[in-house]
């Protein structure tokens, strides 16, 4: 009964590790040990229950991700962001195996980071001094998803980019892509120097709640364009 129960105990230790390869081929080690030692052994002794219990929980003591961090972008470098918490600095490595999700849990792409995004880290220590991270998830707070209304009039506009004047959030950076669409009023295709300062315009992309800018533009929608002829009405004389 003694023996069923340690098995039990041991097992429920490693349910709680990283479900990575490394973890995954760990707990299958030390299921084999397990079931090997209890083969040979029959009763298992006290000093073999130590050992393995020992070994387990130093092990997924090391593979647990405790370093857990809420901070702002203070510089990227290659694959590498510094994040800053309370006037402290951490250095976070992204990895391949890093998942990265924006503030509602969509998928992320490393370019859409920018230096002033909030961001939480979940991942591992790697060194005594707890100011450096393997990161395991990035969740980018500040910026989400958004296909939807973005309304507002063209205040100023460069080669590239031009910023708007939005109904619901103030000003906003728009940056289209090689891929953006632009069409007119009446769906025509139009191009991005067809669209001038004081137009309305609505745009589809994703929103940088912190910064004030779109990117990853699907679609710009120019209301100004053609422009409405105007109706000039002349009165009659009654003769």
């Amino acid at each position: 009964m003694k023996k069923i129960i340690f098995v039990f105990v041991i097992f429920g230790l490693l349910s709680f590790s990283p479900k990575t390869t490394e973890a995954v081929n760990l707990r299958n080690e030390i299921r084999k040990e397990v079931r090997d030692t209890l083969k040979e052994t029959g009763t298992r002794p006290a000093e073999i229950k130590k050992n393995l219990f020992e070994k387990t929980t130093e092990t997924v003591k090391k593979l647990s991700f405790a370093a857990r961090i809420t901070g702002e972008i203070k510089s990227i470098s290659n694959k590498v962001l510094t994040i800053t918490v309370e006037d402290k600095n951490y250095e976070v490595t992204v990895s391949d195996k890093t998942q990265l999700r924006r503030r509602f849990w969509g998928k992320a792409e490393f370019a859409e980071f920018s230096v002033g995004n909030k961001v939480n880290v979940i991942g591992k220590w790697t060194d005594e001094a707890k100011t450096k991270i393997e990161a395991r998830l990035v969740r980018n707070l500040s910026i989400q998803k958004r296909w939807g209304v973005f309304f507002g009039d063209v205040t100023s506009k460069t080669e590239n980019s031009f910023i708007i004047k939005s109904v619901a959030r103030g000003e906003e950076t728009v940056y289209p892509t090689s891929t953006t669409k632009y069409v007119d009023r009446t769906e025509k295709t139009i191009t991005l120097k067809d669209i001038k300062v004081n137009d309305k315009v609505r745009i589809k992309g994703v929103w940088d709640r912190t910064l004030n800018k779109i990117t990853e533009v699907d679609q710009i929608k120019d209301f100004s364009i053609p422009m409405k002829p105007t109706v000039t009405v002349t009165p009659t004389v009654n003769q």
